[in-house]
């Protein structure tokens, strides 16, 4: 395949995290989004990226509606530190029938339109939410902040389900002001690839 042949797929994995921080709620739902499958050279090849959800690895693409997972068994997003840790089991597959290239790992906020607080700041808790990466049980980040999270899964071949295990954490201290307590936040989880 060319350089210019290439194909990138973006599947979306959105976090709706009713954690509040200094609080017990816990994570309720999440959904993810996903492009069509892409057709790519040679002529009947495809690729495409999708999560494996439950026992029987059904296939997930939430295209075009989001799905649904339920993560209420999943600890609240807490402090760094504390005794549990909000930890999320992914399955994602590459799902076509061509190898994959590298697949990047991502996050970003999802939040829209935060009210500013009445000192006039728009605070969205994700600027200090930590994220830690394992890929296949190999540590890939420990507790970055969660906008410099970019983990590459590279040599990905068609059919080959990977398990990326990822962690969640508020940086130390964030809840001990008025501005971030209380707060919802919003966690996107975006894994990109391209065909080779």
């Amino acid at each position: 395949m060319t350089e210019s042949s290439r194909v990138k797929d973006r599947v979306k994995l959105a976090l709706a995290a009713g954690a509040l921080l200094g609080l017990t709620v816990g994570v309720t739902s999440a959904a993810f989004f996903d492009h069509a499958t892409v057709a790519v050279e040679p002529v009947g090849a495809t690729y495409d990226l999708a999560f494996a959800v439950g026992s029987e690895d059904v296939i997930e693409q939430g295209n075009p509606e989001p799905n649904a997972l339920d993560l209420s068994a999943m600890a609240d997003i807490e402090e760094l530190g504390a005794p549990d840790t909000a930890t999320l089991q992914l399955r994602v597959k590459n799902n076509g029938t061509t190898n994959a290239g590298d697949v990047h790992l991502t996050a970003g906020s999802l939040l829209q339109n935060p009210t500013p607080d009445v000192d006039g700041v728009t605070r969205d808790p994700f600027d200090v939410l930590l994220m830690s990466v394992a890929v296949e049980g190999e540590q890939a980040t420990d507790f970055l902040p969660a906008g410099d999270v970019d983990v590459a899964l590279a040599d990905w071949p068609a059919g080959e389900i990977r398990s990326v295990t990822v962690k969640f954490a508020f940086e130390p201290g964030a809840s001990d002001g008025p501005f971030y307590h209380g707060r919802d936040v919003l966690i996107g989880l975006l894994v990109t690839g391209e065909s080779r």
